[in-house]
Protein backbone atom coordinates (compact mmCIF):
# COMPACT_ATOMS: atom_id res chain seq x y z
CA UNK A 1 0.00 0.00 0.00
CA UNK A 2 1.21 3.42 -1.00
CA UNK A 3 -0.31 6.92 -0.50
CA UNK A 4 1.81 9.68 -2.34
CA UNK A 5 1.30 13.50 -0.76
CA UNK A 6 2.35 16.19 -2.35
CA UNK A 7 2.62 19.31 0.35
CA UNK A 8 1.39 22.85 0.28
CA UNK A 9 4.47 25.10 0.68
CA UNK A 10 4.68 26.36 4.02
CA UNK A 11 5.58 29.39 1.92
CA UNK A 12 1.97 29.33 0.65
CA UNK A 13 0.56 28.86 3.49
CA UNK A 14 2.13 31.69 6.22
CA UNK A 15 2.64 34.40 3.28
CA UNK A 16 -1.28 35.90 4.14
CA UNK A 17 -2.66 32.92 1.81
CA UNK A 18 -5.07 32.92 3.75
CA UNK A 19 -7.75 34.26 5.74
CA UNK A 20 -7.37 36.82 8.64
CA UNK A 21 -9.46 36.03 11.73
CA UNK A 22 -9.67 37.39 15.27
CA UNK A 23 -9.61 35.40 18.09
CA UNK A 24 -13.39 35.44 19.43
CA UNK A 25 -14.95 36.04 16.45
CA UNK A 26 -19.05 34.90 16.32
CA UNK A 27 -19.98 32.12 14.29
CA UNK A 28 -21.13 34.68 11.86
CA UNK A 29 -18.17 36.23 11.61
CA UNK A 30 -16.24 33.52 10.73
CA UNK A 31 -18.73 32.38 7.97
CA UNK A 32 -18.48 36.55 6.40
CA UNK A 33 -15.04 36.05 6.35
CA UNK A 34 -14.60 32.46 4.88
CA UNK A 35 -17.43 32.74 2.49
CA UNK A 36 -18.46 29.73 0.58
CA UNK A 37 -15.33 27.60 1.80
CA UNK A 38 -17.95 27.86 5.40
CA UNK A 39 -19.80 25.29 4.80
CA UNK A 40 -16.62 22.93 2.90
CA UNK A 41 -14.84 20.46 5.17
CA UNK A 42 -11.02 19.47 5.05
CA UNK A 43 -7.81 20.78 6.88
CA UNK A 44 -7.21 24.00 8.00
CA UNK A 45 -3.99 25.85 9.08
CA UNK A 46 -3.44 28.58 11.29
CA UNK A 47 -0.37 30.39 11.28
CA UNK A 48 0.54 33.64 13.11
CA UNK A 49 3.82 35.64 12.67
CA UNK A 50 5.03 33.41 9.73
CA UNK A 51 4.48 30.25 12.18
CA UNK A 52 2.23 27.63 11.48
CA UNK A 53 0.86 27.12 15.20
CA UNK A 54 -1.99 24.46 14.63
CA UNK A 55 -3.19 22.00 11.94
CA UNK A 56 -6.60 21.28 12.11
CA UNK A 57 -9.68 19.37 10.31
CA UNK A 58 -12.90 18.68 10.07
CA UNK A 59 -15.71 16.13 8.15
CA UNK A 60 -18.78 18.57 9.30
CA UNK A 61 -17.43 22.00 8.43
CA UNK A 62 -14.69 24.56 8.15
CA UNK A 63 -17.03 27.28 9.93
CA UNK A 64 -17.62 24.99 13.55
CA UNK A 65 -14.28 23.70 13.47
CA UNK A 66 -12.39 27.16 13.29
CA UNK A 67 -14.94 28.67 15.72
CA UNK A 68 -14.22 26.08 18.65
CA UNK A 69 -10.13 27.01 18.70
CA UNK A 70 -11.03 30.76 18.39
CA UNK A 71 -13.54 30.57 21.28
CA UNK A 72 -12.65 28.11 23.38
CA UNK A 73 -15.92 26.21 23.08
CA UNK A 74 -14.14 22.88 23.17
CA UNK A 75 -10.13 23.05 22.55
CA UNK A 76 -9.60 25.70 25.74
CA UNK A 77 -5.79 24.86 25.81
CA UNK A 78 -5.38 26.21 22.11
CA UNK A 79 -7.57 29.32 22.51
CA UNK A 80 -5.75 30.03 25.84
CA UNK A 81 -3.12 30.20 24.02
CA UNK A 82 -4.48 32.10 21.04
CA UNK A 83 -5.58 34.91 23.52
CA UNK A 84 -2.40 35.51 25.43
CA UNK A 85 -1.74 39.32 26.06
CA UNK A 86 1.52 38.34 24.31
CA UNK A 87 -0.37 37.82 21.06
CA UNK A 88 -3.10 39.93 21.24
CA UNK A 89 -1.25 42.68 18.51
CA UNK A 90 -0.54 40.02 16.08
CA UNK A 91 -2.73 38.81 13.26
CA UNK A 92 -3.71 35.33 12.76
CA UNK A 93 -4.18 33.47 9.58
CA UNK A 94 -6.33 30.15 8.57
CA UNK A 95 -5.49 28.74 5.63
CA UNK A 96 -7.96 26.49 3.94
CA UNK A 97 -7.45 22.77 2.03
CA UNK A 98 -10.91 21.94 0.90
CA UNK A 99 -11.57 17.99 0.60
CA UNK A 100 -11.55 18.72 -3.22
CA UNK A 101 -7.75 20.40 -3.66
CA UNK A 102 -6.57 17.42 -0.95
CA UNK A 103 -7.90 14.86 -3.71
CA UNK A 104 -5.26 16.82 -6.03
CA UNK A 105 -2.77 16.66 -3.79
CA UNK A 106 -2.96 12.96 -1.96
CA UNK A 107 -2.71 10.30 -4.70
CA UNK A 108 -3.81 7.05 -3.13
CA UNK A 109 -2.90 4.55 -6.34
CA UNK A 110 -6.31 3.81 -6.64
CA UNK A 111 -7.14 2.61 -3.23
CA UNK A 112 -10.46 3.84 -1.96
CA UNK A 113 -10.34 6.20 0.66
CA UNK A 114 -13.51 7.76 2.22
CA UNK A 115 -13.26 12.03 2.51
CA UNK A 116 -12.51 11.10 6.38
CA UNK A 117 -9.71 9.41 5.67
CA UNK A 118 -8.30 11.65 2.87
CA UNK A 119 -8.87 14.63 5.22
CA UNK A 120 -6.87 12.88 8.34
CA UNK A 121 -4.26 11.61 6.34
CA UNK A 122 -3.10 15.49 5.19
CA UNK A 123 -3.88 16.71 8.45
CA UNK A 124 -1.30 13.96 9.82
CA UNK A 125 0.84 14.67 7.19
CA UNK A 126 1.16 18.53 8.03
CA UNK A 127 1.35 17.93 11.22
CA UNK A 128 4.69 15.77 11.27
CA UNK A 129 6.29 17.76 8.47
CA UNK A 130 5.58 21.65 9.87
CA UNK A 131 5.19 20.58 13.41
CA UNK A 132 3.03 23.25 15.04
CA UNK A 133 3.29 23.96 18.65
CA UNK A 134 -0.47 24.13 19.55
CA UNK A 135 -1.03 20.28 18.07
CA UNK A 136 -1.66 17.94 21.30
CA UNK A 137 1.55 16.15 20.92
CA UNK A 138 3.06 19.25 20.38
CA UNK A 139 1.87 21.37 23.38
CA UNK A 140 4.47 21.65 26.36
CA UNK A 141 3.29 21.55 29.58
Amino acid sequence: MKIETNLVPRASIINNNGFKINVGATRQNIDDIIGSYYNKSGVYVLNRNSDIIYVGHTTDNFSAGIYTHITGSKDRDIYKDLSKDEHKNKDLFVFLLCVDDIDMLLDSNNMQLTKQQKVCIYAKTLISIYNPILNKDNIKE
